[in-house]
């Protein structure tokens, strides 16, 4: 469901089958975030198709699609790919971890969880991201001022070579 209400600096998908837990996600991330949610993976992948969405906060286990699918197939699509996606969920054994992490979720935080670290755990992802993208801008600005000076370089190198094999008419 749609629900950003004010805008605020990013937008977070909330994917949970409990109304209850939906609901109190839902009111304490409002302060932070523009807030979207979805009860299942499938309802989750038709608002990716729809709005941008910055970061995902996903239950693993829910009906008709669960978190680790969505997170495999967030992970798999390159229009999607760089969302951060974060399983937050009941399950507490190491398989349940190592899944997770091999589906490509970026953290895995266990119920039930601190708002205030569940937050800053938010915060430090989206900073991080913004991190990346800037060192990906910068790079390819780089790159491309390298591709020209090694136009340059080429340009005049066969500049002086023709100029070395055709000979000057001003030397004796």
């Amino acid at each position: 469901t749609a629900e950003p209400a004010s805008q605020k600096e990013y937008t977070i998908l909330v994917v949970e089958d409990d109304p209850d837990v939906i609901s109190f996600l839902s009111e304490q991330l409002r302060q932070y975030f523009n807030v979207y949610t979805a009860e299942n993976g499938k309802e989750a992948l038709k608002i990716l198709g729809q709005v941008y969405i910055d970061i995902i906060l996903s239950d693993m286990v829910m009906p008709e699609m669960g978190g680790l699918e969505l997170c495999k197939t967030v992970k798999s699509q390159e229009d999607l790919a760089q969302i951060p996606v974060v399983m937050l969920t009941a399950k507490t054994d190491m398989d349940s971890k190592l899944e997770s992490l091999e589906m490509g979720a970026d953290a895995y935080i266990e119920k039930p969880v601190s708002f205030k670290y569940l937050h800053k755990h938010l915060l430090m992802l989206l900073k991080n991201r913004e991190k990346e993208k800037k060192s990906s801008k910068l790079c390819t600005r780089f790159c491309s001022n390298l591709f020209e000076l090694a136009v340059f370089c080429t340009g005049l190198y066969n500049k002086l070579t023709k100029n070395e094999q055709g000979g000057d008419a001003n030397r004796p």
